[in-house]
C-alpha cells in the first residue's frame, strides 16, 4: 500500500506599495494621557492666579536627583486659563488611580520618556504621530520613485516587442536597476521578482540562523542570489552559460554582495556530486515564456534538464531544498518528489493579487506547528 505525503498549501501575498501599519491605541496609552493631562491642570490653574497677583513663580524640575533648572514668571504675564479639578480626582475611578491600579496589576507599558539632560519629561508619540510618520514615508518613497529615470525603450528592448512589457515591470525584479542591473534576453522573462526572492531567502535564513551555505543551482543573472547573499548567506552561484555569470557577478556587485558569492560557470548535473552546502536552491530553465500557455505544466517533460533528476541529484548534497516553479506545475507531481511518507510545503505566491510562482520546501526548511515539532 502507498504510504501517504504529508503536504502543507500556504498563499503568500507580495505587493508593491509599502505595507501600512495600523496602529491601535492602548487602553493604559490613554489612561496614561489622561494622567498626564490631569496633573499638569492643576500647575496651570496654579501659575494662572499666581500671575494675576504678581509674585514670581518658581519652577524647578529634577533629573535623577542631579540637575536642577529654574525658570522665572515675570509680573505683568497675561493670565492663563485653567480649569479646576474637580473634587474626587485622585480618588477612585480617577486617571491617576487607574494607572495605578494596572501597574500595581502587572502591566508595564511605557508611555513617556524622560531627556536625560534637562530632566523634562516627555511624552511618548502617539498612535496618530507614528502613524503620520509612517504616511510621510510613503509619500516620500512614491517621491523617489517618480524621480526614477523616465526613459524610453532601449534599442535592444524595442527591438524584442515580447520584452517591452517586462521592460516596464523592471523594478519588481531589480529596485536597484537604474544602479548599474544588466539582463540578457532570457533574464528578463526568468529572473524571480525581487520580493518573493527576498521571501525565500527570509525563510532560508530563519531556519539557519548561523551562517549556511547555499547552492543557487541555475542562478541565471544572479536575482535569487543576490538575496540570499543580503541575509549574510555564503553562495555558490553556478550556471552553465557563461553570459550569465558576468550579469550575476555585475548585478551582485549592484548590490554589494559580490565578495559573499562563488561564482562557478558549469553545468550542476556535473558538479553536484562534489558540492557540500546546507540549502540547494532550485530554479531550473522554463523553456521561455511559453510555459504559462499549458495547463498543467510537468517538470519531468517540460523541463530540460529533467525535473526529477535534479531533485535526486539535489538530495545527495542535501534534503533542504528548495524548488522555485511555474504557477501552474503539477502539485501532486511535486509532493511526489518527497518520497513516500515525505513531507513537503508548497507556498503559492501573488504579486499584486495575481498568482505568479509556486515554491515547494523540503526537509528543514518545512515550518512545522508547535504540536509537529
Amino acid at each position: 500500500m502507498r504510504r501517504r505525503i504529508n503536504m502543507k498549501n500556504k498563499h503568500i501575498f507580495f505587493t508593491e506599495e509599502p505595507e501600512k501599519t495600523l496602529f491601535k491605541k492602548s487602553k493604559t496609552l490613554s489612561k496614561v494621557e489622561k494622567f498626564l493631562k490631569w496633573v499638569n491642570e492643576p500647575v496651570d490653574a496654579e501659575a494662572s492666579q499666581e500671575s494675576v497677583s504678581g509674585d514670581n513663580v518658581q519652577d524647578t524640575c529634577t533629573s535623577s536627583g542631579s540637575e536642577e533648572r529654574e525658570t522665572n514668571a515675570k509680573k505683568g504675564d497675561a493670565p492663563r486659563e485653567a480649569s479646576i479639578p474637580e473634587p474626587g480626582e485622585g480618588r477612585a475611578g480617577s486617571p491617576a488611580a487607574e494607572l495605578q491600579a494596572e501597574e500595581n496589576a502587572g502591566y508595564g507599558a511605557a508611555a513617556a520618556t524622560t531627556d536625560a539632560e534637562d530632566g523634562v519629561a516627555r511624552a511618548a508619540p502617539g498612535p496618530r504621530q507614528v502613524e503620520a510618520e509612517a504616511e510621510n514615508k510613503k509619500k516620500r518613497k512614491k517621491k523617489r520613485s517618480k524621480n526614477r529615470k523616465a526613459v524610453g525603450l532601449p534599442p535592444d528592448i524595442a527591438a524584442v516587442p515580447e520584452l517591452a512589457k517586462y521592460w516596464a515591470q523592471r523594478y519588481r525584479l531589480f529596485s536597484r536597476f537604474d544602479d548599474g542591473v544588466k539582463l540578457d534576453r532570457e533574464g528578463w522573462f526568468s529572473v524571480t521578482p525581487e520580493k518573493i526572492a527576498e521571501h525565500i531567502a527570509g525563510r532560508v535564513s530563519q531556519a539557519f540562523t548561523c551562517g549556511g551555505v547555499v547552492v543557487d543551482a541555475f542562478c541565471g543573472v544572479g536575482g535569487n542570489t543576490i538575496q540570499f547573499a543580503l541575509t549574510g548567506k555564503r553562495v555558490i552561484a553556478i550556471d552553465i552559460d557563461p553570459v550569465k555569470i558576468d550579469l550575476a557577478r555585475n548585478n551582485a556587485e549592484v548590490y554589494g554582495t559580490a565578495d559573499k558569492i562563488e561564482f562557478i560557470c558549469g553545468d550542476f548535473l556535473q558538479l553536484a556530486p562534489g558540492l557540500k552546502a546546507d540549502v540547494v536552491f532550485l530554479s531550473p530553465p522554463w523553456g521561455g515564456p511559453d510555459y504559462a500557455t499549458a495547463e498543467i505544466f510537468d517538470i519531468r517533460t517540460m523541463m530540460s534538464p529533467d525535473g526529477f533528476e535534479i531533485f535526486r541529484l539535489s538530495q545527495k548534497i542535501t534534503n533542504n531544498i528548495v524548488y522555485f516553479l511555474p504557477r501552474n506545475a503539477d502539485v501532486d507531481q511535486v509532493a511526489s518528489l518527497a518520497g513516500p511518507g515525505g513531507q513537503v510545503e508548497i507556498e503559492q505566491n501573488f504579486l499584486n493579487n495575481k498568482l505568479k510562482t509556486i515554491t515547494a520546501y523540503f526537509g528543514d526548511l518545512i515550518r512545522r506547528s508547535a504540536s509537529e515539532s
